[in-house]
């Protein structure tokens, strides 16, 4: 990957909890009921190196759009664009989907151009204003909505294996939001995050199990489709600041990255457009994510920051974005009020559950859950000298923020975005990130080993956490035992 695209840099730290636990004993959802409210500011800035042989160069912005329904609000404040040479041209137009897309455009461009994108922003969340009535299947939808039924290259709802898969997931459903629920919770247990799949698509994520958040999206929305649910791909910008759900004996800091992100709305009658993202939340999607496009797939909603061009050859610009967000006002810590016993993966959602569906007991403090019982040859067959793997192990490689390549579309080339904004898998802050390790047998642990990847920068370090496990948990700071290594200008 050429790295003169490599906008920013990543340190990565990963801590292992090393517990021997009954499988799925950490399943849950967590069922969040308080308001969330931001406010912030955010610039983007281009950088665009432009070789001689470009005749002409167009920008595209989409006017961030204002959005609201009764449980969510985006309200842009304000918003400017500052070019460092004027455009010769700028048209506007709105495309099929409804995105209001801005065309600058420079005849014989300098051989650098910059551009500076600025935005304040206003977003709410109000958890427990998404409730009604939503029966499942759906009897009747608005004309203009049946689009986000069909099936697209990316997202093949029409398949054999999507609609089986669809089928056994929502037969006997009789409610929506059980039925996405249901959907989202198969999505989130049978992927593995990948940062740089080799495809997006929604075939290749379910017979892969791997893949970013496009392939997230892709997947959710071809069997929800194919399940008879419309659904639209959102794409945007998330911001790198957690927020904290708390429960009463524990507490979860949720993060992405702060890049280029997508996730998805489904449409509920009589109440609208409710965001997903299936790497975190259910029924509402946080005050972290900034919604841009939207389209039927991540290609019809890949037109902000796009780069078109006409040129004599074979030749293309290189292009830099760098996204800084500062909030102004936040609320960060959030109390949950219950748990739901799936999936196996964590989720947080709104209360729909509880006032509507009830599909299980309501579990207001965690059960003690029993530890496995092996027979004597059951054990024998775990060999004291073999070497295990656990945990993700696929690590990131350079990154472009840009789509591999560029389309020719007509006699200009245009550079579309990827959308690669990681987990906290693969991310340190101030705060420590763990990758959850789920060991269904005895183990009796000798050695470890553990790696960093770096991207830049002048140090690096590894650290293991080995912890007591009480009832499946972490145990208590004072039965933790850490060893740390640094390194400086180490590089793996």
């Amino acid at each position: 990957m050429n790295r003169k695209y490599l906008n920013y840099l990543m340190t990565i730290g990963i801590i292992v909890y090393i517990l021997i636990i009954a499988p799925q004993s950490w399943a849950k959802t967590y069922l969040i009921a308080e308001n969330m409210s931001s406010s912030l500011d955010l610039t983007v800035v281009y950088k665009i190196n432009i070789p001689s042989g470009i005749t002409k160069l167009s920008i595209k912005s989409v006017r961030f759009p204002n959005k609201k329904n009764p449980a969510s609000m985006q309200k842009i404040i304000d918003s400017q664009f500052i070019p460092s040479t004027r455009p010769t041209s700028t048209k506007e137009l709105t495309d099929q989907w409804g995105n209001h897309i801005i065309v600058r455009s420079w005849a014989r461009p300098p051989s650098y151009l910059s551009a500076i994108a600025k935005y304040k922003i206003t977003l709410d969340r109000y958890l427990k204003q998404f409730q009604g009535e939503f029966p499942y299947p759906i009897k009747s939808l608005p004309e203009k909505n049946k689009i986000y039924l069909q099936s697209s290259d990316l997202i093949q709802s029409n398949s054999n294996k999507i609609r089986l898969l669809a089928k056994k997931l929502l037969t006997g459903v009789k409610n929506q939001v059980q039925a996405v629920s249901l959907v989202l919770n198969f999505v989130v247990d049978h992927m593995s995050y990948r940062v740089n799949p080799s495809k997006y698509d929604a075939l290749y994520t379910l017979e892969n199990a791997v893949g970013n958040c496009q392939n997230y999206a892709h997947l959710s929305a071809a069997i929800l489709r194919s399940g008879g649910i419309p659904v639209r791909i959102i794409t945007g910008i998330t911001a790198k600041k957690g927020w904290e759900a708390r429960t009463e004996t524990s507490s979860w800091n949720i993060k992405l990255g702060q890049g280029r992100h997508a996730w998805l709305e489904v449409y509920y009658p009589n109440f609208g457009w409710v965001g997903y993202d299936p790497q975190q939340t259910l029924n509402f999607v946080s005050t972290r994510h900034i919604a841009i496009e939207v389209g039927p797939d991540t290609y019809d909603a890949s037109k902000d920051g796009a780069i078109v061009w006409t040129s004599s050859g074979n030749i293309q610009p290189s292009v830099e974005e760098k996204i800084t967000i500062k909030f102004e006002r936040d609320r960060e810590t959030f109390s949950t009020i219950g748990e739901q016993p799936s999936p196996r993966n964590n989720l947080f959602s709104s209360p729909f559950r509880i006032a509507a569906l009830k599909p299980a007991p309501l579990l207001e403090k965690p059960e003690k859950p029993s530890m496995p019982r092996y027979t004597l040859e059951e054990i024998k067959q775990f060999s004291m000298y073999s070497k295990r793997s656990f945990g993700n192990l696929t690590f990131p490689r350079l990154i472009n923020i840009f789509a591999r390549g560029y389309y020719d579309e007509k006699g200009a080339k245009t550079l579309r975005r990827s959308f690669v904004s990681e987990t906290a898998e693969y991310i340190t802050s101030n705060r420590k990130y763990s990758q959850k390790i789920e060991i269904p047998y005895p183990l009796k642990l000798y050695d470890i080993s553990l790696a960093l990847h770096k991207f830049g920068g002048q140090k690096g370090f590894l650290w293991l956490t080995v912890m007591k496990d009480e009832h499946n948990k972490p145990g208590k700071k004072n039965s933790q035992k850490q060893y740390d290594s640094h390194f400086k200008n180490w590089f793996l």
